[in-house]
């Protein structure tokens, strides 16, 4: 079993708090992505709940029992930071049997539960080879697999992936997700990696100024963020200040007249002024017709799988990100925004 509750936790160095009040849930065999940009203490909670690092006040619970006292080594946690941190002078299966034999495990038992964690994190037959002969991606795998062996009740990993390249990342992603899945390990992963959080996790506590500004489903952020730091954290640009009147949004100065999804409370800000985000993805070139918009294109670039087209609309500007090769810079567009795409941001 592993539950991991932080109750009003304040995490620094001395008297400085870095985190301040973090209240969190991760539950069994969940796995929460802590996302947020560099330097922001993401690292120093993992630190805090591994043991490492003491809270300045508040409570970490591990399975109900309060932990703020017990050793590192006995919190049944491990953490695995981004560099693999494995012992050159032993081989694959010595590095990953390491944590066992200190438990006092060793002959058979030992050796079957290596075996076991060798097949499953993908290191099957490589037991008997030396650290130095390994790829990053699969010494990666020997520390997962030195993590996983010992069973902690909670898992924590520190950006393992942000040493590896791109094709290396993706397996090691898919690998990760699949082998805490099968295992029901409790996992809290740090990251600054959008793609990563939104791909691996069940949830996302994203972590701006010092605490967490939202949490939730990746969809829920990514689609629905709480406020516009969340939206522009997560690449939604097209952010519109304007009026709700009749379950249609306005913006002064703009040909726009947005009818909103029948989801959203807009009773709450009739009248009001508020801000809508669309996401730009969202936005459809259309080929016209009564509910197209016409903007004009201001530049265009090609990113592979999507078209960045930066437009203007009236006063305002918006990107669009769209499957389709775009027209010319100085040309004319018609838009469609589907009322799904418009997502009402508390009021300023």
């Amino acid at each position: 079993m592993g539950i991991l509750e932080l109750e009003a936790l304040n995490v620094g160095y001395g008297s400085r708090a870095i985190v301040r009040e973090l209240h969190l849930e991760v539950a069994q065999g969940e796995m929460v992505a802590l996302l947020g940009p560099s330097g922001g203490g993401k690292t120093s909670i993992l630190k805090t709940i591994a043991g490492l690092l003491p809270p300045l006040s508040g409570t970490i619970r591990i399975n109900g029992q309060m932990v703020n006292q017990v050793a590192a080594e006995k919190r049944e946690v491990v953490l695995i930071f981004q560099k693999p941190l494995l012992f050159p002078f032993l081989d694959v299966g010595e590095n990953i049997g390491f944590g066992l034999r200190m438990q006092g495990i060793h002959g058979a038992r030992a050796a079957r539960e290596i075996a076991e964690m060798a097949e499953l994190t993908g290191l099957g037959g490589l037991e008997r080879r030396k650290i130095q002969q390994l790829s990053g991606g699969q010494q990666q795998r020997v520390a997962l697999a030195r993590g996983l062996v010992l069973r902690p009740s909670l898992l924590l990993l520190d950006e393992p992936l942000s040493n590896l390249d791109p094709d290396l990342r993706q397996q090691m992603r898919e690998l990760i997700q699949a082998v805490c899945r099968q295992t029901r390990t409790t996992t809290l992963f740090v990251s600054h990696d959008q793609s990563e959080a939104l791909m691996l996790s069940d949830r996302v506590a994203l972590l701006l100024g010092g605490s967490i500004r939202q949490l939730g489903t990746p969809r829920e952020l990514f689609y629905r963020p709480a406020d516009r730091e969340v939206a522009a954290f997560f690449g939604c640009s097209n952010l519109l200040e304007g009026v709700i009147m009749d379950r249609h949004f306005s913006c002064a100065g703009l040909p726009l007249a947005l009818p909103l999804p029948s989801t959203q409370p807009s009773a709450q800000v009739e009248g009001k002024r508020c801000i809508v985000a669309i996401r730009p993805e969202q936005i459809e070139l259309a080929g016209g017709g009564a509910d197209t918009l016409t903007a004009r294109v201001e530049s265009l670039s090609f990113e592979g799988a999507l078209t960045r087209l930066e437009v203007r609309l009236g006063s305002c500007r918006l990107t669009v990100l769209s499957p389709h090769p775009g027209p010319s810079p100085g040309s004319d567009v018609q838009l469609a925004i589907p009322a799904s795409a418009i997502h009402v941001l508390p009021c300023p």
